[in-house]
């Protein structure tokens, strides 16, 4: 439970949280949707002195994905859309169905096709420049998360020209 008397389990917890309907809340734990309650920003809002982008792509999306039915579509539906050479979003859809879970060997033979046709069999690596590894977000994928309890440093700008002097491994296409 939460130190917040007035919030008596996840789902007061949840309701209490400003966020769009497309958040995911079996994402995060108790402890990090409290963060967010009390701490936290909506990254998808604009913050002051961002470049506000009059685009509508969120909302597109946003929409295709509350109205996509995945039950509607049948293993003819996925074998249709393996059968394609250009792949329409209707495709798309039927190959993340479950329809398409028999199907899978067969998709991803045709995502390493797809692959190799637009960077051959080649792998291409970078080497990122860290300059901190401070951060205020909670990305479950991230070594850097903020709930993570790592040490953290911040480069000094004699540190970072040190760092792009640095050697670094160069790999070549094969």
């Amino acid at each position: 439970m939460t130190n917040d008397t007035n919030i008596t389990n996840d789902k007061d917890i949840n309701a209490n949280i400003s966020h769009d309907d497309h958040f995911n809340d079996s994402i995060v734990n108790e402890v990090i949707l409290e963060d967010m309650k009390k701490n936290r920003i909506d990254h998808m809002k604009y913050l002051p002195d961002m470049e506000v982008l009059d685009s509508d792509i969120m909302d597109r999306v946003v929409a295709e994905m509350d109205a996509y039915d995945y039950d509607q579509y049948t293993a003819a539906d996925v074998r249709a859309a393996l059968s394609h050479e250009y792949r329409t979003l209707e495709d798309f859809k039927a190959l993340l169905s479950p329809a398409a879970q028999p199907f899978i060997e067969e998709i991803a033979q045709a995502a390493q096709l797809e692959t190799r046709k637009h960077f051959g069999n080649s792998v291409c690596m970078f080497t990122p420049l860290y300059i901190s590894n401070y951060c205020e977000n909670y990305c479950i994928y991230c070594g850097f998360n903020c709930h993570n309890k790592i040490n953290r440093a911040k480069l000094n700008a004699s540190e970072i020209e040190k760092e792009m002097q640095s050697p670094k491994p160069v790999f070549r296409k094969s």
